[in-house]
C-alpha cells in the first residue's frame, strides 16, 4: 500500500502502465525509485516465448548494487490481458536506507500496476535468484507438496536421528523439554513476506489436532488494528512490522506479541502456546533469519494499542521526584497582624 512508505508513481508511469496494458510488444519493464517517485527506467520488447525472452531481458536490467523492480510478462493470459511477474532485486550490496525503501513500496508498485496482473512475485539478492532457473525453483517450492502428516514426521525424525540429519523449520523436534510444532508451508511463507515488507502483520494459530502451528491471517494492518485480531477466547501468536518515526527517523521494527486470553481459554491450550513460544521465535529468528526487536505478553486485547507499542520501543523519561517540603516549624513563619477590639 502507498502508505507504507509514502512513494507513489510518476505521472509518466501511471500513464505508461495504461498504453503497455493495451500492447503486446513489451516483455519487461524496469521500474527505479527516483526521489518520492517511481518511474519507468527502461523497456525490452517481445523477442520470442517468455521461456526464452527470459533471461536475456532481465538479467541485462540488473545492477550490481542498486536495487529495483522489473515487471515481466508472460504469454499467458486472464480476463485483464496479459499475466505479469512482479521481479524485485535488492542486492546484498544495496544501502540499507534503499533495501528498506524498496521492500516497503513493492506493495504500491503492485497495486499501481494492477494487483490482478500480477500473477506471482520473485524476490533475490543476487542475479541467479531472479535468473530462468531461480525463478524455477521458486514456482517448484511454491508447488511442493503439503506438510506430512504426524506420522510420517516422526518418521523422518527418527531417521535423521540415525543418520545425523539436521532437521528443519516445517519439522516437529524436541528441544530443551519443549516441543516444536512444525510450521504450515503458508505460515512460512507469510514469514518470509513479513521479512520482506509484502505484509505488516502476520497471525499463527495451533492446530492441536494435527500438532502443527498454522496460518491464522496475514494482511497489511497499522498498529491501532491490532486489537480487532485478537481472539478472546484463543492464544495466537502475532508478528507485526512497526512502521512509525521517532525523533526524525524512519523505523521499522518486528514486535511478537503472544496473547493468551487467561482462563478464557482451555487448560490444555495454555500450556501448548505457552511452551511453543520460545521454538516458535527460535523458527523465527534462527531458521528464516528474521530479527524480532521486541517481545511482549498479552492477556487482554485491549492493552495492545499503538501508543502501548510505542512506548515498549520508547519509554517515556522518568520525572526526577520533587523533594519533599518539610513544613516551617510553629512561631517560625512570617510576621503576622493581629486585630485587637480595639483596632475595631
Amino acid at each position: 500500500m502507498s502508505h507504507q512508505s509514502g512513494i507513489t508513481a510518476s505521472r509518466e508511469l501511471s500513464a505508461y502502465f495504461s498504453e503497455i496494458h493495451q500492447a503486446d510488444n513489451v516483455r519487461a519493464i524496469k521500474v527505479n525509485i527516483s526521489g518520492e517517485s517511481l518511474v519507468k527506467a527502461t523497456s525490452q520488447p517481445v523477442r520470442g516465448t517468455w521461456e526464452s525472452d527470459y533471461d536475456s531481458c532481465v538479467t541485462p536490467l540488473l545492477d550490481e548494487k542498486a536495487p529495483s523492480y522489473i515487471l515481466y510478462r508472460l504469454d499467458s493470459s486472464n480476463a485483464h490481458g496479459y499475466e505479469w511477474i512482479l521481479i524485485c532485486y535488492v542486492p546484498d550490496f544495496a544501502m540499507v536506507r534503499d533495501k528498506m525503501l524498496y521492500a516497503s513500496t513493492r506493495a504500491t508498485l503492485k497495486k499501481e500496476f494492477g494487483d490482478y496482473r500480477v500473477v506471482d512475485e520473485v524476490f533475490g539478492t543476487a542475479p541467479s535468484d531472479v535468473s530462468r532457473d531461480g525463478f524455477a525453483k521458486h514456482v517448484e517450492a511454491n508447488n511442493a507438496p503439503p506438510p506430512l502428516s504426524r506420522e510420517e514426521i516422526e518418521k523422518s525424525e527418527i531417521k535423521a536421528r540415525e543418520v545425523g540429519v539436521d532437521i528443519g523449520a516445517s519439522t516437529k523436534r524436541a528441544h530443551m523439554g519443549a516441543v516444536h510444532f512444525p510450521v504450515s508451508d503458508a505460515g512460512l511463507a507469510k514469514l518470509r513476506a513479513l521479512q520482506d515488507g509484502s505484509v505488516s502483520y502476520v497471525q499463527l494459530s495451533i492446530d492441536i489436532s494435527r500438532e502443527t502451528i498454522e496460518l491464522a491471517s496475514a494482511e497489511n494492518i497499522q498498529a491501532s488494528q491490532i486489537a480487532s485480531r485478537i481472539p478472546g477466547d484463543q492464544p495466537r501468536y502475532h508478528f507485526f512490522r512497526f512502521t512509525h518515526q521517532h525523533e526524525g527517523q524512519r523505523l521499522e521494527p518486528i514486535v511478537f506479541i503472544y496473547s493468551c486470553p487467561g482462563y478464557a481459554c482451555k487448560i490444555k491450550e495454555r500450556m501448548l502456546y505457552s511452551s511453543g513460544k520460545n521454538p516458535i521465535l527460535s523458527v523465527v529468528e534462527d531458521d528464516l533469519g528474521i530479527t524480532v526487536d521486541k517481545k511482549l505478553e498479552v492477556s487482554d486485547a485491549a492493552e495492545v494499542t499503538e501508543q502501548f507499542i510505542f512506548e515498549e520501543f520508547h519509554p517515556k523519561a522518568v520525572e526526577a521526584k520533587k523533594a519533599f517540603a518539610k513544613p516551617s516549624a510553629p512561631g517560625k513563619g512570617g510576621r503576622r497582624l493581629l486585630r485587637t477590639t480595639e483596632d475595631a
